[in-house]
């Protein structure tokens, strides 16, 4: 088993970059092909059931709601030159039905409900009573979906195609009427509370929009900032002022209250992990950190905030130590608790994250140049499939897209991979490692199990 030092690692990824494979291009053709899958879901024809077309824009499946952040996969690539979809018209279309749908789907109160039996958004069954009919609706997971909302109208802002459909009258109530253009209505699902009282993305995240996880109240904090840059890219004038952004931060991060925002959850420990608040693991076992990491690194990218960043870099002190570098995986390296090495998906080595995030810390470096050598090899491993096929994972790419930085040069290692022996723990959050030996086969990661307990588990190389 071989322990490269990472600045090798970036001049091979420097290597690649300079030869026949564009690890951009190999992101790119993922997500090319990934397109009819997300098109197949989406509802476009005419449903008798559905005489004014409302459900037009719908992904239909069990978590429609959440399948609505595929939207901004659609949008980068209708702006992205290296796609085979740059500038599809169809594919364009295939945007605004999405995002007209969202603006028709609010209930009384926003109506984003991941649990309402129709599938996702409540309020779309109209049109015979009309606002009347609009439910009530509550969603933990909804700021992942308006995050993509609201990127994806950033995304497109400044594209010709976009600006003529924007002075377009669409049906925005379920009325069988075009009686608003499509700039307004966006900003009435990005913005502030509309003069019906239904509120629009921005305002639900005050309230109902917060979750009962970390993970969903990070993401709530990248969706307010990306809802008020839309909001901004559609009206000429921010919804929100820095302030009010930060106090959110505060809120979400460090518990803080404020008169914006007067109650508040501890998510964090003093080290900036993540406190247990369901099940044993969750936040590490379940690659929940890296969520938490792809989040708080949108939000920190796109509104410039040093505090943010500041705290990623307290975090990856302490999840540094749950990462092994071992060339002998797919992925370069591997998030090692419990069941998180063997899980599918992205979550084991957060190369997007990294990505986005490598100036926070030299391990988030040390991860995107292993990640970036394997992917130019074999993408495979490093992109969601299955029920997340659509969701929040799809547009990781995409921010690092946006943001592209070649790897940073760095001699970190790990400390699974250095010779000395350490002990890390965080009491607070239940999480202890160990290592007494010189290799990472001797590493035990553990941490409280929620039904009681320890759960301990200790590195097993490939193949085993």
């Amino acid at each position: 088993m071989s322990h490269p030092k990472v600045v090798l690692l970036a001049l091979g990824v420097a290597m690649v970059l300079r030869g026949a494979t564009d690890p951009r291009q190999v992101i790119v053709n993922h997500y090319d092909q990934l397109v009819p899958t997300i098109l197949q879901a989406q509802r476009t024809a005419a449903d008798p059931a559905d005489p004014h077309g409302i459900r037009v824009g719908e992904f239909r499946d069990t978590f429609n709601c959440r399948q609505q952040e595929s939207v901004y996969v659609l949008a980068y690539l209708y702006t992205e030159a290296r796609s085979v979809h740059y500038h599809d018209a169809g594919l364009l279309r295939r945007v605004f039905s999405s995002l007209d749908y969202l603006c028709r789907a609010q209930g009384r109160n926003g109506g984003y409900n991941e649990y309402a039996k129709q599938g996702g958004w409540v309020g779309v069954a109209l049109p015979d009573g009309g606002n009347a009919t609009r439910k009530d609706g509550k969603s933990s997971v909804v700021g992942f979906t308006l995050y993509c909302v609201g990127r994806s109208i950033v995304v497109l802002k400044d594209e010709p195609a976009f600006q003529q459909a924007l002075a377009e009258r669409i049906d925005h109530d379920g009325d069988g009427q075009a009686t608003i253009t499509r700039r307004e209505a966006y900003q009435y699902l990005v913005g502030e509370k509309g003069d019906d009282g239904r509120l629009g993305g921005i305002a639900y995240l005050h309230g109902n929009g917060r979750g009962h996880a970390p993970n969903q109240d990070t993401g709530a904090l990248a969706a307010l900032q990306a809802l008020d840059a839309a909001y901004a890219a559609l009206s000429g004038k921010r919804a929100l002022d820095d302030a009010h952004l930060a106090a959110f931060r505060d809120n979400v991060l460090f518990g803080k209250t404020s008169d914006l925002f007067p109650q508040s959850h501890t998510w964090f420990s003093d080290q900036g992990m993540v406190l247990e608040h369901g099940h044993g693991g969750l936040g590490y076992d379940g690659n929940y950190s890296i969520l938490m990491l792809r989040t708080l690194g949108a939000y920190a990218t796109y509104a410039h905030d040093e505090v943010a960043k500041a705290f990623i870099h307290r975090f990856m002190d302490g999840l540094q130590y749950y990462f092994v570098l071992d060339d002998a995986w797919p992925k370069g390296a591997h998030q090692e608790f419990r069941t998180a090495r063997r899980s599918p998906g992205p979550g084991g080595i957060p190369l997007f994250v990294a990505g986005v995030n490598q100036g926070c810390h030299d391990a988030l470096k040390a991860l995107y140049a292993a990640g970036l050598r394997k992917l130019v090899v074999d993408p495979a491993p490093f992109f969601p499939g299955g029920g997340h096929l659509f969701q929040l994972e799809s547009s990781e790419g995409v921010d690092l897209l946006l943001n592209w930085q070649e790897p940073m040069p760095t001699d970190y290692v790990f400390p699974a991979n250095r010779a000395a022996t350490f002990s890390y723990a965080d009491l607070q959050a239940n999480l202890n490692v160990v290592k007494t030996g010189p290799g990472p086969e001797t590493v035990t990661w553990s941490a409280h199990n929620y039904d009681g307990g320890t759960v301990s588990y200790t590195y097993e190389p490939p193949g085993k």
